[in-house]
């Protein structure tokens, strides 16, 4: 939960605080979630967004109404959830459980929450087209304030998730940098003690270990990753690999021709060791529908231009395809920083082909470990 001493100095906090708390109560004695083992969708990310959200409404004067229609949606929204990943369709599971919690308690059932909430998951084209369908009031208002505040704490969910140019209004901008700071605080993240050094994790996901690319030698390399993870002082990066429903009529599709880290499916998701260690460093997460990361690459140039990068460090599968790719755009952007690959950490589609690769790298000036 959120230490009274992080809200004291914040502007709208005493205001809001009453209702803020009426709202935790009720989550935590009457509200259920499906979602148990969770750490990302819990209730206090709902503590936080509920948080968000009333100091958005407050902030830009709407007054209690809007506050308790806010409140209502971020008590529920991620109540009904089944999974931590896309998950589409768990705004209207969460509606329909708000609206049969209301018939069986005091609480006052709200048209403008229930659709706040059914469609806080969906595209805004779709959502705010089925808002303002309903004709409610202030509803396009109330959904955007509800969607920027579920965006503020996407930090939780990794270091660059949020993207800052796709909150809605003004007045969430600015608590961008409290958002930040209160996940770094609640979350017990591990920052880097090295800021200078990097270690990209590449495409450590179900498919390319246990499923449907899986080799035991990617399966080998997994605990030996997550020691390397856990003792590591600088930030740690990860990288996933996503493809569309489309893959087979791609050009990489047509020459592979193996259906793999489709978005949304269990394929895709990192392996549960990976996903636990990203979440405990709060690593920034960059997906990539190709070998090659361009976003991770500019991301680093950006990095070294405010601080000069010492080191970065590449680990994953497959050694011969994702692992060289990345390393070799990492060495030819940076040409003046050391970049290696921890051979003991990265599995190729073959033994023979990760050895292949790892002479190419050498070749390249690119250090092996």
């Amino acid at each position: 939960m959120i230490n009274e001493e992080l809200l004291a100095e914040l502007q709208g906090w005493n205001y809001i605080k009453k209702n803020h708390n009426k709202w935790v109560a009720l989550m935590n004695q009457q509200v259920s979630f499906s979602l148990k083992s969770s750490d990302i969708h819990t209730k206090n990310h709902c503590t936080r967004v509920m948080l968000y959200a009333l100091l958005i409404a407050h902030r830009m004067g709407l007054g209690v109404d809007a506050e308790n229609v806010l409140g209502g949606a971020a008590t529920f929204h991620d109540s009904r959830r089944q999974d931590d990943w896309l998950d589409v369709g768990h705004g209207q599971r969460a509606a329909d459980y708000y609206k049969e919690f209301c018939t069986g308690s005091s609480l006052e059932f709200d048209e403008r929450t229930y659709y706040i909430m059914a469609y806080h998951d969906r595209d805004d084209k779709i959502g705010k087209e089925k808002i303002a369908d309903q004709k409610l009031d202030n509803g396009e208002l109330l959904y955007n304030i509800f969607k920027d505040a579920d965006a503020l704490d996407r930090f939780r969910i990794a270091s660059n998730a949020l993207n800052i140019n796709m909150l809605r209004t003004e007045t969430a901008k600015k608590l961008v940098p409290f958002a930040k700071y209160l996940v770094e605080e609640t979350q017990a993240i591990q920052r880097a003690a090295i800021p200078d050094c990097y270690l990209i994790v590449v495409d450590m996901q179900n498919d390319f270990v246990t499923g449907s690319l899986g080799t035991d030698e990617a399966k080998q390399i997994v605990q030996p990753m997550v020691k390397k993870i856990e003792g590591y002082g600088g930030n740690v990066f990860f990288t996933i690999d996503s493809h569309k429903e489309d893959y087979l009529s791609t050009q990489e599709g047509k020459k592979l021709p193996v259906k793999h880290c489709i978005s949304g499916t269990w394929g895709w998701q990192p392996v549960d060791e990976i996903q636990a260690m990203q979440q405990k460093r709060n690593g920034a997460i960059y997906m990539k529908p190709t070998f090659g990361c361009t976003k991770l690459v500019n991301d680093m140039i950006a990095a070294n231009e405010q601080q000069s990068i010492k080191e970065i460090e590449l680990v994953g599968v497959c050694t011969d395809i994702c692992v060289v790719s990345n390393a070799i755009m990492l060495k030819n952007a940076l040409p003046e920083v050391s970049v290696f690959v921890d051979s003991t950490c990265c599995a190729g589609s073959t033994p023979q082909k990760h050895q292949e690769a790892l002479n190419v790298m050498e070749s390249c000036q690119i250090g092996i470990r």
